[in-house]
């Protein structure tokens, strides 16, 4: 069954390119409107500042005349806050109803998807397939739990042969019930069963997109702010298949702990929705200060100095920024104030809130501001704020490159173990030159280059993982102290009622302290020993006592924990964007592989054995798909060409000349060497892996060239070795 393209849905301020026998024309979609036939059209102007208008349907299918250009020209610029200072009430009221509004939608698409799957199920002709796949999954979670048990009696890796034998029987029925299925729903016959039900499933997205409207109706969410609630929540479910692996999927509920966003696609009227220019936002003119304001430079005003001590390290530091930006080797971070409107009164006027905002970097003049959201997210028990704008910067010049820019380099994400650190990344180009890439655990360091900088980023990042373990041990420690000094007391009715679900029965003091034993979780113990304090009952003394002394140092941890982890994450993007660049600056073209990071990162399941708990730590520390992201991000901002290609056959495929044995070569992990058995050639992994990359675009002839460079070269090193050798 051919599966149809998916249509791109025209939107004011995408870049279309329109071909012309003369050429390819760029277009701007300044309007979408219908005109007085009903029929829609698409306003459009080029960049002579012609305009014309082209029909809906015949811009978005006829493709071999249109072609979208995704979001070319848009920049993206993030910038921190601190707490709102003006209308913050309003400001919080409202980030709920965003959100509300978002997991409403999201409720309405998770019953369209149940009521779709209901109908699914009632084709006849995939009922019985749909059965056996059922009592498949039900075989396999049956082997895997023998398994677990096993491994957990015996507390070893292994298993006896006829519980794999089990495990792998299982999977293979659930493939054979999974292909069937999906064989059987390919088929004419069941393609026209499903046709059948289009009607009724049209229906169910009718009723969903029904619901969004009504539940929007009662809401108080400003009329400004819902657009960017319905594009966050249409993105979280538009792309998310009814199936995955043969389970139901559906999208997720957010809550206010995985934070909350609020902002307003910026219009500016009469000028077709272009939104207001970077100018007039930092100076409040055209208009724009009754929706987006960047106010002037204002003096940070911070706490008083709890000592002398804090007054002399303000007074230090101070110093030290001034003389670094006088000297040309600082920068000045300016604190800003951010207006934005976030509704209306009964009268019409806005309502601006105003957040201090950190400006590190200015914004490009001339670009304009086509949207703004404000954000907040939980770092452990403090809030961070930050603010993106998103700017349509095709009336500015973005970036010129270098004219001495050229070649084509391959890199290779990893996350091996070297002396001092561990190795992020190499990269081989066309060329035949090459680099490993590392992140050390000394203060910092420059590479022969000069380039590169090492900031102890690895023991950085390790430290929050360490700090994780000591809070483990500890609440490990106050909860089996806790049970022993309540032994054998009465607990009051509130605390039992805690220690199980809401709904359930009360349980007695001893099975409340069963189960209190069994707990996992720091935040349920904290939050019991938080209601404990307002809650005392007579000998409680030495159990509250123990239970608030760990209460307060497991929150001293906890905000060092997740503040050391994303200042060392944050140090982290920093210093893959600058590797990022001057890869981009250097080379016209990129490749990578199309690894799923997070197929590693999953755990392994029972009958998979153990994994490699210090190789998983080192991927964790490194984040290979942040770096292949940056590195696509700065690719693309600079014009250079980013590609992406299959990593099957990457790492087992001998590089070598007239060789390419597949499935001969062998990798020896421990040293992170690839040796062919068929050929004997012999390289670092990931050197390997580089070169089989730059073969797969079409780079073959280079690729032979360096290793023969290289041969030449060992074949006069050992010459000059054996000649030094028989001279002494």
């Amino acid at each position: 069954m051919v599966s149809k393209a998916k249509k791109v849905k025209i939107n004011v301020g995408q870049t279309w390119s329109m071909r012309q026998p003369d050429g390819d024309v760029e277009l701007r979609v300044v309007r979408v409107e219908k005109d007085d036939d009903g029929i829609t059209q698409v306003r459009c102007k080029t960049d002579t500042g012609e305009t014309f208008s082209v029909p809906y349907e015949t811009m978005r299918d006829d493709t071999e005349s249109f072609t979208h250009l995704r979001d070319r020209s848009a920049l993206v610029f993030k910038y921190g806050l601190l707490a709102p200072t003006e209308c913050a009430e309003e400001v919080y009221s409202q980030m709920r109803s965003a959100l509300e509004y978002r997991n409403a939608l999201i409720g309405a698409e998770c019953s369209r998807r149940a009521g779709a799957r209901e109908l699914d199920r009632g084709v006849e002709c995939l009922t019985k397939m749909q059965a056996d796949l059922s009592e498949a999954k039900a075989e396999l979670a049956t082997a895997r739990d023998a398994v677990s048990r096993a491994r957990s009696a015996k507390r070893t890796g292994r298993v006896p042969e006829e519980l794999n034998e089990a495990v792998a029987k299982a999977k293979a029925r659930q493939r054979e019930a999974t292909d069937a299925l999906r064989i059987e729903r390919e088929k004419p016959k069941t393609a026209k069963a499903f046709e059948a039900l289009a009607p009724a499933k049209k229906q169910l997205a009718e009723e969903a997109k029904q619901a969004g409207i009504e539940f929007y109706k009662k809401s108080p969410l400003w009329w400004g702010a819902r657009a960017l609630a319905d594009k966050a929540a249409k993105a979280s479910f538009e792309s998310l298949p009814l199936y995955f692996r043969g389970e139901p999927l559906d999208p997720k509920h957010r809550s206010m702990q995985n934070g909350a966003s609020l902002g307003v696609q910026v219009h500016q009227k009469g000028s077709g929705g272009a939104g207001f220019t970077v100018d007039e936002v930092m100076t409040g003119s055209g208009g724009a200060s009754s929706w987006l304001m960047i106010g002037p430079v204002v003096e940070r005003q911070l706490p008083p100095a709890k000592n002398d001590r804090v007054l002399a390290a303000r007074s230090r530091n101070k110093a030290r920024r001034e003389a670094a930006i006088a000297n040309g080797g600082g920068s000045k971070r300016e604190l800003r104030t951010l207006r934005m409107r976030i509704g209306s009164r009964e009268d019409g006027t806005p309502i601006i809130a105003e957040w201090p905002m950190v400006m590190h970097r200015p914004l490009p003049p001339g670009a304009i501001v086509r949207r703004v959201a404000v954000s907040v997210r939980r770092i452990g028990p403090r809030e961070e704020w930050s603010v993106t704008l998103t700017l349509d910067a095709s009336t500015i010049t973005r970036y010129e490159p270098s004219p001495d820019r050229k070649g084509t380099v391959a890199i290779s994400p990893s996350w091996k173990s070297v002396p001092g650190g561990i190795r992020i990344a190499s990269w081989v180009d066309e060329y035949g030159d090459a680099e490993h890439i590392t992140i050390s655990d000394s203060a910092g360091t420059v590479n022969a280059a000069g380039r590169r900088r090492n900031t102890g980023l690895v023991a950085a990042l390790r430290k929050a993982a360490e700090l994780r373990s000591i809070r483990d041990e500890n609440f490990n420690r106050a909860r089996a102290e806790l049970v022993s000094n309540l032994k054998g007391k009465r607990l009051p009715e509130w605390m039992r009622a805690r220690t199980v679900d809401r709904g359930e029965p009360v349980p007695s003091s001893a099975k409340a302290l069963a189960y209190i034993g069994q707990w996992r979780s720091a935040r349920r113990m904290a939050m019991l020993v938080r209601h404990w304090r307002e809650s005392r009952f007579d000998g409680d003394e030495q159990a509250f006592e123990a239970a608030e002394s760990w209460r307060y140092d497991d929150y001293h941890l906890w905000r060092w924990e997740m503040s050391q982890r994303k200042s060392a994450e944050r140090r982290r993007r920093d210093v893959y964007r600058v590797l990022a660049a001057e890869l981009a600056e250097k080379y016209e073209r990129i490749v990578m592989t199309d690894e799923k990071y997070s197929d590693m990162a999953r755990r392994p399941e029972a009958e998979e054995g153990l994994q490699n708990d210090a190789a998983a730590a080192n991927r964790h520390i490194v984040a290979p798909g942040d770096l292949r992201l940056l590195i696509g991000q700065a690719a693309r901002k600079r014009a250079c060409s980013f590609e992406l290609i299959r990593a099957s056959g990457v790492a087992m495929t001998c590089p070598a000349p007239k060789c390419g044995a597949s499935h001969v070569a062998q990798k020896d992990v421990s040293e992170h060497q690839f040796v062919c058995t068929k050929c004997t050639f012999q390289r670092d992994l990931s050197t390997a892996r580089c070169m089989n990359m730059l073969r797969a675009v079409g780079l073959g002839e280079q690729v032979d060239a360096m290793i023969e460079r290289g041969r030449e070269l060992g074949r006069a090193l050992r010459m000059a070795r054996d000649e030094g050798g028989g001279d002494q």
